[in-house]
């Protein structure tokens, strides 16, 4: 099942070994060096060590009202309970720039599409400003056409940026 990440952000996280609620989903890690899931974060504030990590291996399930894992998690405070780097799925979508291979700035990046069934990212939506998104639309680039992950930047094949589909006050109008 595909899911956009501010669209499950602060969806509530159970274990399924006993049924018991663990927290909000607070973010999704990627690994740095492709587009695989390293885990989840969710967050419960009534307890001393309130965010806790589930790798890709214990998340179950995610359905349209919860997400599914096995375990308790890892618990932490502030710094990830793991060896690897992994990339924060709020940070991508807080100004993340998408350029071209040739260094054009495209837009940043406002939403990320995951497929939990594999495991993976599965597509980026790229925005210009509010004003642009509402006028002609946000575009989106499937995982195939994401070259590289450097710095603060999003590298990626311009070819397979596409306008989506019912997107922009612009294109609405056309259709009528």
């Amino acid at each position: 099942m595909k899911n956009a990440f501010c669209s499950i952000k602060g969806r509530n996280v159970y274990n399924v070994e006993n049924e018991k609620l663990v927290g909000r989903l607070s973010d999704i890690l990627l690994y740095p060096s492709s587009e695989k899931l390293f885990g989840i974060i969710c967050t419960n504030e009534n307890i001393l060590y309130k965010h806790r990590l589930f790798r890709a291996g214990k998340i179950l399930s995610v359905t349209e009202s919860r997400i599914n894992v096995i375990g308790h998690g890892e618990r932490f405070v502030r710094v990830l309970p793991c060896e690897e780097k992994a990339r924060s799925c709020s940070t991508l979508t807080h100004g993340f720039k998408v350029v071209s291979r040739a260094g054009k700035t495209l837009g940043y990046v406002k939403d990320i599409t995951l497929d939990f069934e594999i495991g993976q990212l599965s597509e980026l939506e790229v925005g210009v400003s509010l004003a642009e998104d509402l006028l002609y639309g946000r575009k989106s680039v499937n995982a195939e056409g994401v070259i590289s992950f450097c710095d603060n930047r999003l590298i990626i094949n311009e070819e397979s940026l596409k306008n989506k589909k019912l997107s922009g006050i612009q294109n609405l109008l056309k259709r009528r």
